[in-house]
């Protein structure tokens, strides 16, 4: 049999693996940008000091949590991409398989169907 091409695409469990710590990750990020919001929160009302260095370095925390959220949700849209590659590439093997499968079926066909015209005929002639 012939040596097949080596897979691009990920894997079922591979996806199954990386989309489930994708989304681990994303959830503890939303935990902590809650904690920070609610900080910030907490900092903003309180009016009797001046907490306006503690905002702006809460702020910028959030920034910087989101982009770490958009750069998750990234990773898994791109996971979920090579994935559809995988199922793309082994769909493509499959139908060669097919394909190859499906010819020598017809080979066989035609054999047994030539055998039996020749055993038909063959009878046909000793009968006569």
């Amino acid at each position: 049999m012939p040596k097949e091409q080596e897979f691009l695409g990920l894997t079922l469990r591979e996806t199954k693996q990386t989309i489930t710590e994708r989304i681990a990750l994303r959830q503890k990020l939303a935990e902590e940008r809650k904690k920070v919001e609610e900080e910030r929160i907490t900092l903003t009302l309180d009016k009797l000091s001046d907490n306006s260095l503690k905002i702006i370095r809460l702020n910028q925390r959030l920034e910087d949590i989101d982009t770490d959220i958009t750069q998750v949700d990234t990773d898994i849209t791109q996971v979920r991409e090579w994935y559809n590659l995988g199922v793309t590439e082994s769909l493509y093997h499959e139908s060669k398989r097919l394909n190859t499968l499906t010819t020598v079926l017809i080979g066989l066909t035609a054999i047994l169907g030539i055998l039996t015209i020749i055993d038909i005929l063959s009878r046909v002639i000793t009968h006569v």
